[in-house]
């Protein structure tokens, strides 16, 4: 019957609207910087994955509207008055929580590490390696951006309910028409 119809499409786009709520995915990049050492880039964007996966997000490598976007800066290098001559790097890693579509930072933080090694490459990496996971600061801008996606997919959600009711009105009184 033509009831059962409208209800099956109400349904429908109830079930792909709900669905665009639940989808949080968020793209992890890696620090593109070539001056950074390649382990060390791969521990960040594994800390930065469990850190994401930790707070209820799911990290994927496809195409995807939120991207956690990190660089370093490297602040300054000194070396150590032993011998033999040590240096000390001090580095900000810049992580931001990215809308990709829309082109806005939904959430950032800045971290700053120290790291120490025979050469500035290594300093630099044992730095960045320092991040952690659990780190406070890292595991607050994940909750501030997780309730922005959420405050995004709800006004989104809510405008595809309304677009739902308003064809379904439409297709009822299409069917009453015919």
């Amino acid at each position: 019957s033509d009831m059962k119809k409208i209800k099956l499409l109400l349904a429908l786009f109830l079930m792909i609207s709900f669905n665009f709520v639940e989808a949080q995915d968020i793209r992890i990049e890696r620090v593109s910087d070539s001056s950074i050492d390649a382990s060390a880039s791969d521990i960040l964007y594994g800390r930065l994955t469990q850190a994401v996966e930790l707070n209820d997000l799911v990290s994927t490598d496809g195409k995807c509207r939120f991207v956690l976007e990190p660089s370093v800066n490297v602040l300054s290098i000194e070396t150590t008055t032993t011998i033999p001559i040590k240096y000390v790097a001090e580095v900000e890693v810049v992580l931001s929580l990215v809308d990709n579509f829309r082109k806005i930072i939904l959430s950032q933080v800045i971290l700053t590490k120290k790291g120490i090694g025979k050469n500035t490459s290594q300093a630099v990496g044992n730095a960045i390696k320092s991040v952690k996971s659990r780190d406070s600061k890292l595991k607050k801008m994940i909750a501030l951006g997780k309730k922005q996606i959420n405050a995004y997919y709800k006004a989104e959600c809510d405008s595809v309910v309304e677009l739902t009711k308003v064809k379904a009105c439409e297709l009822a009184h299409l069917f009453k028409a015919v």
